[in-house]
């Protein structure tokens, strides 16, 4: 089961350990949660973040760095009624929200800030929230109670004398200057205009705002050099005998592509404040980088309080080399089973792409051949999508051992000469055994029994097996840790019991919780008088 999938209840608390790596940089053996107020207060709708800051005890003004890998924060909560509920995950450098509209900062935890932010409290976000956060196989926990609260009223009390005398006389003399008062209006900025991605819609907008009186008239051009193309066009009054359904589209491939109508005046109603008026003009674009390199927007507004024509000039800056790769996988790899890994390419033009797999500097696939019998290789090549790009994928499947892969760093090298620009997109592969526990055994020693609990074929090593009697934790000897050839692990642990005659039909039991588990495994004994020789009376 996933790490990331895992959902833990409160009792018994289930201690997740992540694998340090021995390329940690520092210890962290001296790291605390900074103290802060137990009680947190959130307003109904409003956003709260809850503390959960690290420190280094022994050098406070340190800078914390820790693992995105191997360290890792769970936040928990209790409700008013008892319920436990998940929250937040961040382990293994993936987010998983358990509430939704909830986030822990992956650079700030790497700083050693585990706050937790939740947007949009709602009443049922109330209750004990519980931080653990687990460092170099050690565990910190903090707690908050956190409580929602209506927002406080609002409430303005003016005196009867200022609504009946002085705001009037205000009113009527701002009325008066301003019905004779021309504002001449202004081109904010225009939003979207900064990430423009080749063959990707874009929305941009702009606002027209302060001025009167209401009549305006606004233009948007695309120039290229010379050639001067109208792509939008706003007014108010909006003329009465405009033709709303005689529109004419422009056609795919001539870069600047208008996903609206094109060649009409839109309908405009701008705003109207107390001082001025101000609208928002938007447009669609699909950019081409090749088409449109070097054109710029060109804003134009006429309005009566401007002797000459209002102009804002800005250019495409389009981002984008018609080029992309990422490798995705699966979630969670298991010991065992297949495993595929898929390398997605973007591009725009049908150019021949080279692909090369490594794993480390071992080369898997390379010019259509596969290189090591334990792979399969697929591919697709040059598939249309939105946005005018082709994308082409290349998939290797094999079956993931704990030995052979874990820890392993894949790359998919892809060459595109077209460009001359090469991309290698790379994937470590973490992979996980879940636990066998066999029955346990008993034998006799004297007074006391001997339980065995042997588990084995586990992976990472980090495994917790506690004893209980009925709901009472006992305590227990393991033993040492084997690993076998296959990389996985194994361990026993021993429980010395002095039964007593009223343990006659109570039942012990061995709990094993592991990170590849959703739930412990669990394995029972029942105590009988014929099985127990020698009960203590």
């Amino acid at each position: 089961m996933c790490p990331g999938e895992k959902s833990q209840r409160w009792t018994p608390m289930i201690v997740l350990f992540l694998i340090s790596f021995p390329f940690l940089c520092h210890s962290q053996t001296a790291l605390e949660i900074m103290d802060s107020t137990s009680y947190i207060g959130a307003l109904l709708g409003q956003n709260v973040t809850i503390p959960c800051v690290l420190t280094d005890k022994d050098q406070p003004e340190k800078d914390l760095n820790l693992n995105l890998v191997t360290d890792s924060v769970r936040w928990d909560m209790v409700s008013a009624n008892g319920s436990e509920d998940n929250v937040y995950l961040f382990t293994n450098g993936r987010h998983t929200q358990y509430r939704q509209n909830s986030n822990v900062e992956g650079t700030g935890f790497k700083r050693g800030n585990a706050s937790l932010t939740l947007y949009n409290v709602q009443q049922g976000d109330e209750g004990m929230y519980v931080c653990n956060v687990f460092v170099a196989g050690n565990k910190l926990t903090a707690t908050h109670n956190v409580e929602v609260s209506e927002p406080p009223p609002t409430s303005h009390l003016p005196s009867i004398i200022t609504f009946l005398v002085i705001i009037p006389v205000i009113i009527l003399i701002a009325s008066l200057v301003l019905y004779f008062l021309r504002l001449p209006p202004k081109i904010l900025d225009i939003a979207g205009i900064d990430n423009l991605i080749h063959g990707k819609s874009a929305n941009l907008s702009w606002m027209v705002s302060g001025f009167k009186p209401r009549n305006i008239e606004i233009n948007a051009y695309l120039e290229r050099g010379d050639q001067r193309r109208k792509i939008g066009s706003w007014k108010y009054p909006t003329p009465q005998d405009q033709n709303y359904d005689d529109v004419n589209h422009p056609k795919r491939g001539e870069g600047i592509e208008l996903l609206g109508q094109e060649e009409i005046i839109q309908p405009l109603k701008p705003n109207f404040s107390f001082f001025s008026s101000n609208c928002l003009c938007p447009i669609s674009i699909t950019p081409d980088k090749r088409k449109d390199k070097g054109a710029e927007l060109v804003i134009e507004v006429k309005h009566a309080s401007l002797k000459t024509l209002l102009t804002k000039r800005q250019e495409l800056n389009i981002k984008g080399d018609y080029f992309a790769a990422h490798i995705t996988a699966p979630q969670c790899l298991k010991h065992g089973e297949e495993v595929t890994l898929t390398c997605d390419i973007t591009k725009c033009d049908p150019e021949p792409l080279l692909i090369t797999w490594l794993k480390e500097k071992q080369v898997i696939y390379k010019d259509g051949n596969i290189q090591d019998t334990r792979y399969t290789h697929t591919e697709t090549r040059d598939v249309p999508h939105e946005g005018n790009v082709l994308k082409s994928s290349s998939s290797l499947k094999f079956r993931a051992k704990v030995k052979e892969d874990h820890g392993m760093k894949y790359t998919c090298k892809v060459s595109y000469n077209a460009i001359g620009k090469m991309l290698k997109p790379c994937y470590e592969t973490l992979i996980t055994a879940q636990p066998v526990v066999e029955q346990i055994t008993s034998e006799n020693v004297g007074q006391q029994m001997k339980l065995s609990c042997r588990v084995h074929s586990f992976h990472p090593k980090t495994i917790e097996i506690k004893w209980f009697k009925e709901k009472d934790e006992l305590p227990t000897t393991d033993s040492e840790l084997h690993i076998d050839d296959d990389g996985l692990y194994s361990a026993s642990s021993i429980l010395m019991y002095v039964p007593e005659k009223e343990d006659n039909g109570k039942t012990l039991r061995c709990q094993v919780d592991h990170t590849s588990l959703l739930n412990p495994e669990i394995r029972e004994w029942k105590l009988e008088e014929q099985r127990t020789i020698g009960i203590k009376s």
